[in-house]
């Protein structure tokens, strides 16, 4: 039992959100209408069955027993009011939904009343039994499973929750200011039913009744929602496990129990917070709007910074939500929302999947038991993938407590046109954000979906893509107009008769390095049916499975069919690039179920497809050039390898730089002026992407800068000791390895593959130096492939469910010393 001298606990949260819901509340308790009808809910009691003590039609008193728990022996639910039973509703297969009395008259139910006894010195029976006589008994709630506890128990820990930070909440220190006594003696009855600790659980300077008693102990709590959960008071006072149970009540409820050891009569008045724009109207969401995961985002919220409203801040009194979806449903495709509002030391994107997949061996670990609906609720707000936590979580724990096997029920879209669900869904989702509304215990939900978030990324490329067709056009003009190359005669399918020469020509446009309209017109020549014949094979490939499986078609596909093309060189033949993306979509995604399932970044999958099998089209110096050999010159009439082939090629001991080798120096690799695939070469251009994708939380910043970390400490490390190292490469000065070759274009858009990657905050730090570190260990021992990116991601890919799997089981572990410690 606490002390008189105990010192108050105080937590600061610094994870978690404050919704700017407008019209909150006047902190001033008003009389309420005349009630007509109380009832009880069975969905506020989970688990429970009963057996009922009265029909439609009969009249009860005020406290009078309606129905016990068959599931909990012992447990009475009483009436909440005097009057007439005028519903006994049930659902499918009579599954009890609610009892409703119209309220008639004021007869009550008399209980015992202990107002001149020392309520802390009543034994623990008699007050559970009044309690269970009164019906209070079902106000208090144990963890785990956030149930109804059973009668002769006692919690290893007992927590008041007289903190609330729900958004619109009535505030507990004004509610509890209109019965102080009545709240005093609530907390000495409680006292009585733990040998363990009374936790009182407020906002930090806020002085309650009751507080200074000695049988109870203090802790104040800070920061955003949810901050005022049960659930986090117990994680970071005394956290719950299968072995260890600790119970939960409200503060009004604490009224309800003084008031009724005080007077022997049950207190049923609640005060509650009647606020925000849907008291006047109710604006459900269900408009269907044209095209508006494109739109800016004025009247948006979200928890990252892809709409514009972010950036103007919330508007002067609030938001208007509403109870729309804001999207459709996806696999989960983690960006590190749920870390921002998770302040439990759990990891959220691993529970999340573990949810959506009802492993209930991983959930234990990971620790699902300390866990009730509330206490998802943002993770359900902000997710992309529109999943409602809240209802995964109270199937994984019925499955827990009653030891089942997790079954998945079937998933069926019904109707004559089942098999093309994929397709019409994929169709009507991209024209409208759908008219669908909340129908789970979170109500309303963050702006982005899986729509806004790949074009984002899409966004963010524009720059490379720029580069693309300029670098790509540069290089053409260069070796044509300066070097004695001449203009390749392929034609743009293999089977038309039409050459870029062709319509060079007939637009007039000359082979001038030094003009940028014919830059751009001659790389957009070559890059837009490389980018064609990749988003057609690429999404019939997409549309295929999708109808085969029953799943809807990703959004993934977008930025895949995108990182693809930037990839590759130029005069790639076409059949080879719908070959690699047919691969890199079926092989490197659809197998595994689709985007948020693979552990492969399928355009990486794709390009090292077309890297082992067509390698004289993919390596080499002469395929970053749309430009050809004159006639006469033979193989050396120009030269066009990539920077770090040039680079590798150099004698062991020189130093090979471009500047030396090649005649280019630090900044044309960062500004991209280089020969490589279509879209990597340019840093500039993708420091770029990587601000945009940093800035709207869509890229991972840990990631990033640990690759950038791990290939400056591997490259400083090798030149170091670059005179016991035979390899060129080792002489380069170290920071020759973040501008050449396509190491930025990988490390912003490839490595931080969200789904691919490893979703652990710390995790991302080790897959990124790993990463980093593979990169600069190719490029330097391996001659004959001196780029290193695609294959040290690809590695970072396979390794990253075991990178998460380490932290996870520290944190696994971690927790468990903190059960041991508490």
């Amino acid at each position: 039992m606490a002390t008189t001298a105990a010192i108050a606990k105080k937590f600061s949260l610094q994870k978690g959100l404050d919704l700017p819901i407008a019209g909150a509340p006047p902190q001033t308790i008003l009389a309420g209408p005349t009630i007509r009808t109380v009832g009880l809910i069975a969905d506020d009691y989970h688990g429970m069955k009963p057996t009922m003590q009265v029909t439609e039609g009969d009249t009860v008193r005020l406290g009078q027993w309606l129905f016990e728990d068959k599931k909990t022996p012992g447990v009475k639910y009483t009436s909440p009011g005097a009057g007439r039973v005028v519903a006994v509703n049930r659902g499918a297969k009579r599954k009890f939904e609610s009892i409703v009395i119209e309220l008639e008259g004021d007869e009550r139910q008399s209980f015992e009343a202990y107002r001149d006894q020392n309520l802390t010195m009543l034994s623990r029976d008699a007050v559970q039994q009044n309690l269970i006589e009164s019906g209070l008994w079902t106000a208090l709630r144990s963890r785990p499973f956030d149930k109804v506890p059973v009668p002769g128990t006692a919690p290893y820990a007992l927590f008041v929750t007289a903190i609330d930070t729900n958004p619109l909440a009535a505030d507990p220190q004004v509610v509890i200011a209109e019965k102080p006594a009545e709240f005093t003696a609530g907390l000495e009855v409680l006292s009585t039913l733990t040998d363990g600790n009374l936790w009182l659980c407020k906002k930090p300077g806020v002085s309650l009744p009751g507080e200074d008693l000695g049988c109870l102990e203090a802790a104040s709590f800070d920061g955003p929602h949810p901050a005022g959960l049960p659930g986090t008071h117990m994680h970071f006072l005394a956290p719950v496990n299968a072995e260890r149970h600790c119970w939960d009540i409200g503060y009004q409820d604490v009224i309800a129990i003084g008031h009724l050891f005080l007077t022997g009569e049950l207190l049923v008045d609640r005060v509650v917070s009647v606020a925000g724009p849907a008291v006047t109207q109710l604006v459900e969401g269900h408009e269907r709007v044209f095209l508006g995961w494109m739109g800016p985002g004025f009247g948006k919220w979200s928890v990252t910074n892809v709409f514009m409203q972010k950036l103007l801040g919330p508007p002067e009194g609030g938001f208007r939500f509403t109870t729309s979806t804001e999207g459709s449903h996806r696999a989960i495709v983690p960006i590190g929302s749920y870390e921002k509002v998770m302040p439990l030391d759990i990891e959220p994107t691993a529970m999340m999947k573990a949810l959506c997949m009802q492993d209930t061996e991983l959930l234990q670990s990971l620790g699902v038991l300390e866990l009730a609906e509330e206490d998802l609720g943002l993770c359900s707000y902000v997710c992309s993938s529109k999943n409602d936590y809240g209802p995964m979580l109270r199937k994984a724990l019925t499955t827990i407590e009653h030891q089942l096997d997790a079954v998945a029920p079937l998933f069926k879209k019904g109707g004559k046109l089942e098999k093309l669900y994929p397709l019409y869904e994929a169709n009507d989702t991209f024209l409208y954000t759908p008219g669908e509304v909340t129908k789970g215990v979170s109500h309303v939900r963050d702006a982005i979906d899986m729509k806004r978030m790949m074009s984002t990324v899409i966004v963010a490329l524009i720059p490379c893509i720029f580069m693309a067709l300029y670098n790509t056009g540069y290089q053409a003009n260069l070796a044509i107009g300066t070097q004695g190359a001449v203009p390749l005669d392929n034609t743009f399918t293999g089977i038309d008769p039409f050459t870029r020469d062709d319509v060079m020509h007939a637009i007039g446009l000359p082979y001038d390095h030094t003009n940028h309209v014919s830059n751009l017109v001659h790389g957009l020549l070559w890059f837009l049916p490389v980018y064609i014949a990749t988003m057609v094979v690429g999404g019939v490939c997409e549309v295929i499975f999708s109808i085969i499986r029953g799943h809807e078609i990703n959004e993934g596909f977008l930025v895949t069919g995108m990182l693809l093309p930037l990839t590759l060189p130029p005069a790639i033949p076409l059949w080879q690039v719908g070959l690699g993306i047919a691969f890199g979509v079926v092989i490197g995604k659809e197998i595994f179920g689709g985007t948020g399932k693979n552990f492969l970044n399928p355009a990486l999958t794709a390009r090292a497809f077309l890297y082992f099998a067509y390698a004289q089209e993919m390596s080499g110096d002469k395929v970053w050039t749309a430009a050809g050999v004159a006639a006469g010159e033979g193989v050396d009439g120009y030269t066009n390898a990539t920077v770090l082939t040039g680079m590798a090629a150099q004698a062991v001991g020189t130093t090979p730089e471009a500047s030396s080798t090649m005649s280019l120096g630090f900044w044309d690799c960062f500004w991209g002026l280089i020969p490589g695939s279509m879209g990597e070469t340019s840093t500039f251009a993708c420091l770029i992407g990587a601000a945009i994708l940093i800035a709207t939380g869509i890229g991972s910043w840990r990631i990033m800068a640990a690759c950038t970390m791990g290939a400056l400490v591997t490259a400083m490390m090798l030149f170091a000791f670059r005179d016991s190292v035979p390899y060129p490469l080792a002489y380069m000065n170290p920071l020759w390895h973040l501008v050449a070759g396509g190491f930025a274009f990988g490390v912003v858009f490839m490595a931080t593959d969200p789904v691919s990657a490893a979703m652990t905050n710390t995790g991302k730090w080790w897959y990124g130096g790993l990463v980093g570190f593979v990169t600069v260990l190719i490029r330097v021992i391996n001659p004959a492939y001196a780029e290193g990116i695609m294959l040290a991601i690809l590695f970072g890919n396979v390794m990253a469910p075991l990178i998460d799997y380490y932290v996870i089981q520290a944190n696994v572990k971690r927790r468990a010393a903190r059960y041991a410690a508490t």
